[in-house]
């Protein structure tokens, strides 16, 4: 039997930073356990992992993103034709989701309001030189950000699906959607969610246009892309007793998935992938 191969596309909630091992550039801020590496390692596959954090979907598509002193090429440049498995997370970042949650919660909880210090909030320590590189803060997304509507959102989703499809044409092609953040669970103005109740549910109806933008990009690509649906997953935001995501008091990579949150995505796509073989 030939090896499966897969690519991972997207961006840090594909990649996994701050989750132990560091592969790739660490310019990147990809994990060697995120859901991709977990997937790829159950069925002894080949795995192209592309996912770099900061990423929008102009990266994954046609548009180089620089981190630090690392240049990465658009994603689906260095994609390998005739993969079997291609998994796509991302959109979030267009729409200042991830960023605009840092960023407001770095202001509520620091008065001085440093660029170092606003680094060190995003990421627990410094990675990298260049942290809005990393991870983009909503100052370097506002205007790509005011910009953004879900539905364009939704046709970059449609485009990269469309490409990989026409490197790849039989390859099984998953929209991972997004682990939930937020919830009823998560409570203003704790340590581990600074903001207001305003501004959480701010954040939640971002939430809420990626996950339309998703539904939208798989509507008229079935049966041969997946959506992989997260968003309904509950008893794991903020706030809960179980959370598979950081908050804000972690010395990791602050509102992104644990390992937990990783494998929970891995098993299921683990079972998509079983199903459709």
């Amino acid at each position: 039997m030939s090896v499966l191969q897969i690519g991972n596309l997207g961006s840090s909630y594909a990649a996994g930073p701050t989750i132990p091992p560091s592969v790739g550039p660490v310019a990147a801020g990809r994990s060697g356990n995120n859901f991709a590496h977990l997937v790829a390692k159950h069925f002894n596959g080949n795995l192209t992992d592309l996912s770099v954090s900061g990423a929008t979907l102009d990266n994954v598509l046609t548009q180089k993103q620089t981190v630090g002193n690392t240049t990465f090429n658009p994603q689906l440049q260095d994609l390998p034709p005739n993969q079997d498995v291609v998994f796509i997370l991302g959109g979030g970042n267009d729409l200042n989701y991830i960023g605009g949650l840092l960023e407001e919660s770095a202001a509520a909880t620091s008065s001085a309001g440093d660029k170092r210090a606003y680094a060190d909030s995003v990421w627990g320590q410094a990675v990298v030189p260049d942290q809005d590189s990393l991870f983009p803060s909503s100052s370097s997304l506002r205007g790509r950000a005011a910009s953004a509507t879900t539905e364009q959102v939704a046709k970059k989703l449609g485009e990269v699906a469309d490409q990989v499809r026409t490197k790849s044409p039989e390859a099984q092609i998953f929209l991972v959607e997004y682990l939930p953040l937020l919830s009823d669970d998560t409570k203003p103005q704790t340590s581990y969610m600074p903001l207001s109740q305003s501004r959480i549910d701010h954040y939640k109806a971002l939430y809420d246009g990626v996950n339309a933008a998703y539904v939208e990009a798989s509507r008229t690509r079935q049966p041969w892309l997946t959506l992989v649906d997260l968003a309904n997953i509950t008893g794991h935001a903020l706030g809960s007793k179980e959370p598979w995501l950081w908050g804000y008091d972690t010395d990791h990579a602050k509102y992104h998935p644990m390992l937990i949150g990783h494998e929970k995505v891995a098993d299921k796509l683990i079972k998509h992938i079983k199903h459709k073989k």
